[in-house]
């Protein structure tokens, strides 16, 4: 009986295929470890990218609420200011027209005080010119009269003008003032 001993050659060419097969087995391990490897990095890739995001995006948001914040209180500084800008011209407006009012009595007084001191001064003047006239003829009491009823028309002509003008001015102040008042009013709409 023979025995068939395989050859030296078949040995090597099995050797070889071994050897072919454990070279793409480890292909296979290296090709599957890459992927793996590159899954992980692109994982971390894309929880790097996330995490950019997600700082960015809180970096804005709270960004946008400081610039917010900035805006509600200057709007509130703006606002205050102009509400003690108004109280102040309220206030100022009443000192004046206090003022304005004081000043139009004391020259009420001024002008009362001037007409009964003329009138005494004009009654003491015409009875001196009476007792004069009494010593002096018709002709000389007549031009008296006459006179006197001159200065009593010039003093009426006087008050009158001086009525008027108080008047006038009275008008004047009171369309400044409500010129102010509109002018106001289109500054600041809100009242």
């Amino acid at each position: 009986m023979c025995v068939a001993y395989p050859n030296r050659n078949h040995f090597q060419a099995l050797k070889l295929q071994l050897d072919m097969q454990q070279e793409k087995k480890d292909r296979h391990e290296n090709a599957k470890s890459t992927m793996s490897l590159f899954r992980q990095a692109m994982g971390k890739l894309a929880g790097h990218i996330d995490n950019e995001r997600d700082e960015r995006e809180t970096g804005e948001n709270e960004l946008v609420d400081r610039l917010l914040l900035s805006i509600t209180s200057l709007d509130q500084c703006i606002a205050a200011e102009g509400k003690v800008r108004l109280e102040g011209e309220g206030q100022m407006e009443k000192l004046l027209e206090d003022m304005c009012s004081k000043l139009h009595q004391e020259l009420r007084r001024e002008k009362d005080d001037r007409q009964q001191t003329e009138r005494v001064l004009m009654k003491l003047l015409d009875d001196s010119v009476e007792s004069i006239a009494l010593r002096a003829n018709d002709a000389t009491v007549a031009k008296l009269k006459k006179r006197r009823d001159e200065r009593d028309a010039m003093r009426s002509k006087r008050e009158e003008t001086t009525i008027g003008k108080q008047q006038y001015w009275r008008e004047q102040f009171e369309k400044e003032k409500a010129a102010a008042a509109a002018k106001s009013e289109e500054e600041d709409p809100s009242q």
